[in-house]
């Protein structure tokens, strides 16, 4: 039994002696470091230093990446002719509005009145040329008013009044006109001009009464009351502020 046990021991220490050997042969001596010693002198200092040691052995950390540039600034033109040039959604303005917005009009000099605008011309009043025959007969007075007052005066008090004959005369061409644009050269009938003579407005409104007779009234008594917008009252001596005169026109006889 001691002879077998012997020779187990014996087969063991052979195995760990060729195990050994081939160690070293693979190995070899000079590729092993010695273990530091931790007990050694300077041996702590070693231990803290070897991670140093190895992260400045290692690669290098990635720098971080510069910060893009701002982009530069856009660079105005040096140019005489507006926002327009650097920026192409602002349209350019006409030369002739260019020049006007620069250029206002100069204020009046001192002691010079401002221009007022200018006034429409007036169309002057239509001259009578008997392609209608025309026939006037005599005013009548039918109502009048006192200054400030809003009843009509009585009748027989409202007397007679100068100068409505030349007043119908001197529109006898407007209202020739109005019956040609209507009815034509050959118109026939009678026309009741009414005309209100307002002496305290300064006015007068002229229209065609019932008495009227003939075709197509109302658009003839629009065009003369139109037409005789610009009349003024006869500038003669008068009694009351405001007359009412009927004036009875015979027409193509």
């Amino acid at each position: 039994m001691r002879k077998e046990i012997a020779i187990l021991a014996a087969v063991a220490v052979g195995s760990m002696a060729l195990g050994f050997l081939l160690v070293l042969l693979l190995v070899g001596p000079g590729d092993r470091q010695p273990l530091p010693d931790p007990f050694a002198p300077g041996a702590a200092a070693i231990a803290v230093q070897e991670p140093a040691a190895a992260a400045q052995a290692g690669p290098a950390p990635a720098k971080p990446a510069a910060a893009k540039a701002a982009p530069a600034a856009p660079q105005v033109p040096a140019s005489t002719e507006g926002t327009w040039a650097i920026d192409p959604l602002i349209k350019k303005p006409d030369a002739a509005t260019t020049v006007e917005a620069a250029a206002p009009a100069a204020p009046p000099q001192a002691g010079q009145p401002a221009a007022s605008p200018a006034s429409p011309p007036q169309a002057a009043p239509a001259k009578y040329s008997g392609k209608v025959a025309l026939e006037a007969g005599a005013p009548f007075v039918w109502r009048c008013w006192a200054e400030g007052s809003d009843a009509p005066l009585e009748k027989d008090s409202c007397g007679t009044l100068a100068g409505v004959d030349g007043l119908v005369a001197g529109n006898m061409g407007a209202i020739e006109q109005c019956l040609v644009d209507s009815l034509g050269a050959s118109a026939t009938g009678t026309l009741s001009l009414a005309l209100k003579i307002d002496y305290t407005g300064g006015r007068v409104k002229a229209w065609l009464g019932n008495s009227t007779k003939i075709e197509k009234m109302e658009a003839i008594s629009g065009c003369i009351r139109t037409a005789m917008e610009g009349a003024k009252p006869p500038a003669v001596d008068h009694e009351h502020a405001v007359y009412i005169v009927f004036v009875t026109i015979g027409v193509g006889s």
